[in-house]
C-alpha cells in the first residue's frame, strides 16, 4: 500500500508542476465547488464467485454501499487542474462467517486530493460550444474507518485512487458530471488481513459543480 501511495505522491507533484507551467492561452483559471453523491463496491477478503455459498459471491447489491462527498478545485489550464473531497462512505461487505452476519455494514470517513487531466482539451483544444468533456484523474488522501465491532477499533490509513470523469456542460457556470473511480485500501480496511495486501472498492457518482465567478461578486461591491 505505502509503494501504491508514494507512486500517486510522485504522479500527483509531477502532474502539478507541469499544470503550473502549462499554457494558459485563451484560458482564465478558475475556481468550483460542488457536491456528488454515488455508490461504492467493497471487495475484501473471503470473497470467493466459484464458491458453493452464495453468502461468499460477490454482488453488485450485497457489495454496494452508499457515499457522499463535497468538491472544491481549481483549473490551472484547459487540461490541468486539482480538486479535493471530503466525504463519507457507508459500506457494505457479505461474510457470513467471520462475524456470523450475512452483510457486515460499516461507516467510513475521508479526504482525498486529486490532479485532473482534461483529455478532451488535450487532444482538440478547448472548445466552449462542446457539450462534454472527458477527464482521467489520479490522487492519494487519508481515510478513519469506524469501528466494525463494539470492542473493535478504528482505522487510520491511507488511499491511492484514479479514475475518469465525464463533465456534461449544463451552461457557462454549472456541469452535470459522471465519475467512475477506483479506491486502493489498506488490508485491514474491512477488519480482516488474509491474502492480498489491499483492499479494492470501484465507486460510480454523479453531483454538480458550480464555477465561480469572483467578478461577478466584484461588481456587487462597486
Amino acid at each position: 500500500m505505502r509503494k501504491i501511495v508514494f507512486i500517486v505522491s510522485i504522479l500527483f507533484s509531477t502532474l502539478l508542476v507541469s499544470a503550473q507551467t502549462a499554457g494558459n492561452d485563451g484560458f482564465y483559471p478558475g475556481w468550483y465547488v460542488g457536491g456528488n453523491l454515488g455508490t461504492s463496491w467493497l471487495a475484501g477478503e473471503r470473497i470467493d464467485n466459484f464458491s458453493n455459498n452464495p453468502d461468499s459471491r460477490y454482488s453488485l447489491g450485497r457489495n454496494s454501499g452508499s457515499m457522499f462527498r463535497a468538491e472544491i478545485g481549481y483549473n490551472y489550464s484547459p487540461v490541468w487542474g486539482i480538486r479535493g473531497f471530503a466525504g463519507f462512505t457507508q459500506n457494505h461487505w457479505p461474510e457470513a462467517t467471520l462475524y456470523y452476519k450475512e452483510v457486515i455494514s460499516f461507516a467510513s470517513k475521508y479526504v482525498t486530493g486529486d490532479v485532473m487531466m482534461n483529455i478532451s482539451n488535450y487532444l482538440e483544444g478547448q472548445n466552449l460550444a462542446r457539450s462534454f468533456d472527458f477527464l482521467a484523474f489520479a490522487g492519494t488522501g487519508f481515510h478513519f474507518r469506524n469501528r466494525m465491532t463494539r470492542n473493535g477499533a478504528g482505522l487510520f490509513s491511507m488511499i491511492g485512487r484514479l479514475g475518469a470523469q465525464t463533465n456534461f456542460i449544463l451552461n457557462e457556470y454549472m456541469d452535470l458530471k459522471a465519475i467512475f473511480e477506483l479506491n486502493i485500501v489498506d488490508d485491514n480496511y474491512n477488519g480482516f488481513e488474509m491474502g492480498s495486501k489491499l483492499d479494492i472498492m470501484p465507486a460510480l457518482s454523479v453531483g454538480l459543480t458550480y464555477y465561480i465567478d469572483f467578478s461577478r461578486f466584484q461588481s456587487y461591491f462597486k
